[in-house]
């Protein structure tokens, strides 16, 4: 009689056991696929007033992409990270000025767009331009790369469930490259250090997937 008391006694605890498991199971993968939600990837597009109005950032007179392509990833409410890349291409007097640009974006939300929020982070930038001229042995060509870090602070809102559109200031800081000439298939090398500092706008139109 006593055996059976024991084993049903024992019985009972491993069930309680069990039953206390399954419900901490259960949260912590609620938790996981929340933390998972939380990480979101959009596309969107940013247009650079400046940049449409044909002002150059640098010393070939070159205006740099107008409109430039990003990927928000939102990796919690608070942060985001933001690569983006631009071009810009015109053919003009038989040749060509081009600008090509590589970045990437550091946000902080200080005030979640619920549905308008701000945030304040950093962007850092690779700019090349480059500008030819006639074909062949007569071809003359100028090309400079400019590196840039720009303080932001920005505006959000969210119009709908996926969609928002926004504005940002930057500060700009450029450091600006050495311009290469080449003419006649010699090319010489200005060597001489330049900063600049500048302000920007941009406005963004961001989709979520």
């Amino acid at each position: 009689m006593i055996r059976r008391i024991v084993a049903l006694a024992a019985l009972a605890l491993s069930a309680a056991s069990v039953a206390r498991a399954e419900p901490v199971q259960g949260q912590v993968m609620h938790a996981s696929t929340a933390q998972t939600r939380d990480v979101q990837i959009g596309l969107g597009v940013g247009i650079e007033p400046l940049g449409l109005l044909g002002v150059s950032p640098n010393g070939l007179n070159i205006a740099a992409p107008g409109a430039s392509f990003y990927v928000p990833i939102q990796l919690n409410h608070q942060l985001r990270i933001e690569p983006s890349i631009g071009f810009r291409h015109l053919g003009v007097n038989g040749g060509s000025d081009n600008a090509w640009a590589l970045g990437v974006g550091g946000l902080f939300y200080f005030a979640q767009p619920t549905p308008a929020g701000f945030y304040v982070g950093g962007r850092l930038g690779l700019a090349h331009f480059s500008t030819s001229t006639g074909s062949g042995i007569a071809e003359v060509s100028d090309s400079a790369t400019d590196f840039s870090l720009a303080p932001v602070l920005g505006a959000e809102y969210a119009f709908a469930s996926k969609f928002t559109i926004g504005a940002e200031f930057q500060l700009p800081i450029t450091f600006i490259g050495n311009a290469s000439h080449t003419a006649g298939g010699t090319t010489t090398t200005n060597n001489v250090d330049r900063t600049g500092i500048s302000t920007n706008a941009v406005l963004f139109f961001r989709y979520f997937l």
